[in-house]
C-alpha cells in the first residue's frame, strides 16, 4: 500500500513517465498518486491473483476498466465487478480482492475522487429514422463474426435498410448513444410468452466497456415475458459468457439458418413473472 502525507499547495503535473508500472502482490502492477487526503491508484492484475484481507482509513471507489474483479467484503457476499462497473467500499470496512481466469484493468481512486469519465452513454428508444445508421454499425459491428467463420454472407451483414426499416412495425429498437453518435443497438419483440432478444451490436471501439450489457439490460426492462431467448454463434466466447453473466443458459444447438455456422440458443426464465 502507498502511503504519502505530502501536503497539497500547489498543482502537480504526473507525465506518462511519472506513471510506471511496479510490482505490489504477486501477479499485480500498479502506479500511485498520493496527497494527503487522496489516493488514485492504477492496476493490472493477472488472473487467479490475491490481495488478502486488508482495511483504510480512505473511502474507496473501483472503476474497472477491462474484465472482472471479486470483493469479498467484510458482512457481504462475494460480488462480481465487471468492465464499466464500480464498487463503493466505506472506510475500515475489512475486504479482500482477488481475479479468477481472466486478466483486469482496474482504477482505484480514494476519497474526493474527481469524475473522470466524461463521456456520457444513454440508452434510448430507436426510431425508423435510426434505421440507417443502426444498419451501418450492425454491419460494423459483425464484420468480426464474419472474420471468425469466413463467411461474409451472414444476415446482419445482408440485411438492407428496407428489411430493417420493416422491423421498426413489429420489434423494439433501443440504441446507446454517445457524443450525439450511435455507439450501440439492440431489438426484439414479443410472442406467445416469449420475447425474442437479437442483432445486439456495439461500435467495435467501445465494445468491453458495458455499453452490451446496459443495452440488455434496457431491452429486458421493456418486456414482461415468461422467458427471454436469443441465439449466438458457438464460437462467440466473449458473448456467450456476457449472457451466462446475465442470467441465460443455452438450451439447444442447431445450424444457421445461411451456411454452416453452428449457434447455441440461449434462454433465461423471467422470474418475475
Amino acid at each position: 500500500m502507498v502511503k504519502n502525507n505530502l501536503k497539497m499547495t500547489k498543482a502537480k503535473y504526473y507525465s506518462k513517465n511519472d506513471l510506471f508500472l511496479k510490482p505490489d502482490v504477486p501477479g499485480a502492477k500498479m502506479w500511485a498518486v498520493a496527497l494527503e487526503k487522496t489516493m488514485l491508484t492504477y492496476f493490472e492484475i493477472q488472473p487467479n491473483s490475491v490481495f488478502v484481507a486488508h482495511s483504510h482509513k480512505s473511502e474507496q471507489i473501483t472503476l474497472v476498466l477491462e474484465g472482472e474483479l471479486f470483493f469479498k467484503v467484510e458482512n457481504h457476499k462475494d460480488t462480481c465487478v465487471g468492465t464499466g462497473e464500480v464498487i463503493a467500499i466505506p472506510s475500515n470496512l475489512k475486504h479482500s480482492v482477488y481475479t479468477k481466469e481472466n486478466p483486469l484493468k482496474p482504477l482505484t481512486p480514494g476519497r474526493r475522487f474527481a469524475r473522470i469519465i466524461n463521456k456520457v452513454m444513454e440508452i434510448l428508444r430507436s426510431s425508423i429514422a435510426d434505421a440507417e445508421e443502426i444498419l451501418r454499425l450492425q454491419q460494423l459491428a459483425y464484420q468480426s463474426e464474419a472474420e471468425r467463420y469466413n463467411d461474409y454472407n451472414i444476415t446482419p451483414l445482408k440485411q438492407t435498410l428496407a428489411e430493417i426499416t420493416e422491423q421498426f412495425k413489429t420489434h423494439i429498437f433501443l440504441k446507446a448513444v454517445s457524443e450525439n453518435k450511435i455507439i450501440g443497438t439492440v431489438r426484439a419483440y414479443e410472442e406467445n410468452g416469449t420475447c425474442y432478444i437479437g442483432r445486439l451490436a456495439v461500435d467495435p471501439k467501445m465494445q468491453n466497456q458495458g455499453v452490451g450489457k446496459a443495452l440488455m439490460k434496457e431491452i429486458e426492462k421493456l418486456y414482461r415475458p415468461k422467458r427471454y431467448e436469443l441465439f449466438v454463434p458457438t464460437k462467440s466466447d466473449k458473448n456467450i459468457y456476457l449472457y451466462k453473466k446475465m442470467g441465460y443458459a443455452i438450451y439447444e444447438k442447431s445450424k444457421y439458418g445461411c451456411g454452416e455456422i453452428e449457434i447455441f440458443y440461449m434462454e433465461k426464465i423471467n422470474k418475475d413473472t
